[in-house]
């Protein structure tokens, strides 16, 4: 302590690994609680918050379904395979205004990636029920399920990718099949149950589809793909403002709705017919501090930054790893990156001088992508590229390939 001098002080507590992890557990015994607790371990908090200890890794993001929000132009084809041909929707190129939980899911998994996070956080009970498993007796039923759920994409993501995920389960036990981890919630307490869960896994796995003789459906490796990458127009990021240059954030105290406003503030009925409000409230990372819309409005300010940016002129090199992009265009990935680049060298500073006045936190670049990526209005293209992925098969098709080899051999 003092000038030149350090105090350290040594804590007791839990570690969770990287690669896969679940936190199971019964209804009401925490399971949720520590999900959350993790969810804004990359938030410094104030002294007795009672999670001020709690650290994740800084570029963790919550995912959960988001029925009705907004996708532009994403390939969402590592979980869904096709969409009906009378909707005319191409999965490698995904655009809706109004997502299914399903498709939310899996376009968020994309631009998560996207944006270069390396952990994912989901809980059961937010997110889409078919897009996080599927058993045997809906395999056998439904003969043309698009979707390749994330029970089967979890162990790719980091085995291939190096994306961990921490899975809050409490309703199917497949999701032990695939675990490196599993933290037991019981009264509260934290338990390590991992030796526990591998051998039930042992005892009650059976009867899995192969995937093409390279291991069991449930840890499908991560689709061989070039990923395309996303051109944004940077006019379509306007935002509203209470003043010149001041996004809105606002919210209700309370911890409910919490909405940044964009668009027009001047001009003809017809130009500030397009002012419009995104509602975050959904988004808990975001909204964690229900008495502070700062983050929020920290974004608002970020997506001015990115407007601007996106608006000048492409340097060398500023093309993210694997992009196809011309050297005039700006990829969604290229734009973050730079924004994280310039973050760590100015701070809050880099949004400006009138932004230093207001209660401003500088959002993280996963923050960032996912406002940016959720106004309705945002156009995208995608980079063409040279080569394409092969299709992949269909775990259904070997399912029901297998049962018909059984019933063939059974006769």
């Amino acid at each position: 302590e003092g000038e030149g001098r350090t105090r350290t002080v040594s804590y007791r507590g839990m570690l969770i690994k990287q690669g896969v992890t679940l936190i199971a557990g019964g209804g009401f015994h925490g399971k949720s609680t520590i999900l959350n607790a993790l969810a804004v371990g990359v938030f410094d908090k104030a002294p007795g918050d009672g999670r001020q200890f709690v650290l994740t890794a800084p570029d963790a993001i919550t995912l959960r379904a988001e029925d009705g929000r907004a996708v532009r132009s994403v390939d969402i084809s590592a979980f869904v395979n096709s969409l009906p041909k009378v909707s005319g929707l191409d999965p490698t190129r995904f655009s809706t205004d109004c997502a299914s939980g399903s498709t939310s899911m899996a376009a968020s998994v994309s631009e998560a990636l996207e944006a270069g996070a390396t952990s994912l956080l989901l809980d059961e009970d937010t997110c889409a029920a078919n897009f996080m498993s599927r058993d045997g007796r809906m395999r056998a039923l439904v003969n043309h399920e698009p979707i390749t759920p994330m029970l089967y994409r979890v162990s790719g993501l980091y085995n291939e990718l190096g994306v961990s995920s921490i899975v809050v389960i409490g309703g199917n036990g497949d999701w032990l099949d695939v675990a490196d981890s599993v933290v037991l919630m019981d009264e509260y307490m934290a338990f390590d149950s991992t030796k526990k869960a591998a051998s039930i896994s042992m005892t009650f796995s059976y009867g899995h589809v192969q995937y093409a003789g390279r291991g069991v459906a449930h840890r499908l490796p991560w689709p061989d793909q070039v990923l395309r990458a996303r051109i944004p127009d940077p006019t379509s990021f306007s935002l509203a403002a209470d003043g010149p240059g001041q996004p809105r954030a606002d919210s209700d105290g309370g911890g409910g709705v919490v909405r940044l406003r964009y668009g027009p503030t001047s001009g003809p009925p017809e130009v500030l017919a397009r002012a419009s409000a995104l509602d975050l409230s959904r988004l808990e990372q975001l909204t964690w501090a229900d008495d502070d819309a700062g983050l929020v409005r920290g974004c608002g300010w970020a997506m001015g930054w990115i407007a601007g940016y996106a608006s000048g002129p492409v340097g060398g090199g500023a093309a993210a790893d694997g992009d196809a992009v011309a050297d005039e265009q700006h990829s969604m990935a290229s734009l973050l990156k730079a924004y994280d680049s310039t973050a760590g060298e100015e701070g809050v500073g880099m949004l400006g001088e009138r932004a230093m006045h207001y209660d401003i936190t500088l959002p993280r670049r996963v923050d960032v992508a996912v406002v940016l990526n959720r106004l309705p209005r945002t156009q995208v293209v995608q980079a063409e590229v040279v080569e394409k992925a092969a299709k992949e098969e269909d775990p259904n098709d070997w399912w029901h390939q297998r049962k018909k080899k059984q019933k063939t051999e059974g006769s």
